[in-house]
């Protein structure tokens, strides 16, 4: 693999590092995912070109993801009782999380043995994802209708979770190791909902007196629920291919 040209904000020392965390990933991907890394998945393989001297996106589309609707004015009176609104929900999607964590302790031991999560189990998580996606569009403001109490898919509702669980062909490897490699996104995770929580609290107080939340607040809300669902989505074994670092 020949490596191009850095771009000139990055000093020699944090390119030879930068370079050394992607081959290390990179070496770790084709140990966990060897079709992927010898047929390229759909990747460009044509790192970083000189001629460009830029960083090129080369991630595919996800398994699953999180559509959020663009920012409109809400109530203000909703957004003040905002989070006692959302409790009856909260309680909902608590207890089914509980029934949806047993589902997937066992389709853990099921996929080691049989290489493939049956639809009944993971048709009930990805049921239990569409209302959570829901019920944290509402409680992180991203919407003002109130979501419905129902499971399945609601395409008329402004926050939309999508994607179907991956039935055959899992890769027990990556299925058994599985609560190690999702370390480096909860890591990351941990921060940036920090970094959400104080966006929202303050866009809670921009949309009291504005009636809306600001687009750009919005967007980064979005873009960690979206990172999140991912994340959850890739935990709950619900697919084997690796969540991108992402908020888009």
């Amino acid at each position: 693999m020949k490596w191009a040209a850095w771009p000139d904000p990055f000093p020699p020392k944090w390119a030879a590092f930068i370079q050394f965390l992607y081959k290390s990933v990179y070496a770790g991907v084709q140990i966990f995912y060897p079709e992927q890394s010898r047929k390229g998945a759909g990747h460009n393989h044509k790192r970083w070109p000189a001629e460009e001297n830029r960083f090129v996106s080369m991630a595919p589309a996800y398994p699953f993801t999180l559509d959020v609707d663009p920012a409109a004015p809400q109530s203000r009176l909703t957004v003040f009782f905002r989070i006692i609104m959302v409790i009856p929900h909260a309680i909902i999607v608590a207890l089914l999380g509980v029934v949806a964590t047993l589902i997937t302790l066992a389709a853990w031991f099921i996929i080691l043995f049989t290489g493939s999560y049956p639809a009944g189990m993971s048709s009930f998580v990805v049921n239990v994802f569409h209302w959570s996606a829901r019920m944290n569009g509402y409680m992180y403001l991203l919407t003002g209708a109130y979501p419905p109490f129902s499971m399945g898919p609601d395409t008329s509702y402004p926050v939309r979770f999508a994607g179907e669980a991956q039935a055959e062909g899992r890769n027990r490897m990556t299925v058994f190791f599985r609560v190690f490699m999702i370390i480096p996104h909860y890591i990351v995770l941990y921060f940036l909902q920090i970094a959400a929580q104080v966006v929202l609290l303050i866009a809670w107080f921009a949309a009291l007196f504005t009636g809306s939340v600001p687009a750009g607040m919005h967007n980064f809300v979005a873009g960690f629920l979206r990172w999140q669902t991912r994340y959850y989505a890739y935990a709950a074994l619900l697919t084997d291919e690796y969540p991108p670092f992402s908020l888009n």
